[in-house]
């Protein structure tokens, strides 16, 4: 990815595989496990079997580490097949609380230490 990408990030990032439980919502309901393959505290991307959709609203279970699920809600900004089958999904937290913000914040003064002097 370019610096100039990195440089508009709102939010890091850090590399982590998670399982996922995805849920979308709308008429097309259906529910996925899949795998996280980026964490940032606005949001994810996940690998998906099915193409989820973009502007898709989804309900996500995320295990940030053992005995440990943040819940959010999030909205689907990209999707991209993958010549494996698989699509690649980003999803854009909207709704996350405040003790499952604190989680995820923990995680990433964890991945990186500097990011708690902030």
């Amino acid at each position: 990815m370019t610096e100039s990408v990195q440089q508009r990030r709102r939010f890091p990032r850090i590399r982590k595989e998670s399982p996922v439980h995805v849920r979308k919502l709308g008429a097309d309901f259906r529910e996925e496990c899949a795998k996280t393959t980026t964490l940032s505290l606005g949001g994810c991307m996940f690998v998906a079997r099915e193409p989820v959709g973009a502007d898709t609203f989804v309900d996500l279970l995320i295990s940030v580490r053992p005995q440990q699920v943040i819940e959010a809600r999030g909205k689907v900004v990209y999707e991209q097949a993958q010549v494996s089958g698989f699509y690649e999904v980003g999803v854009e937290f909207t709704s996350i609380s405040e003790p499952d913000r604190r989680a995820l914040m923990g995680l990433f003064e964890d991945h990186i230490p500097d990011l708690s002097r902030s």
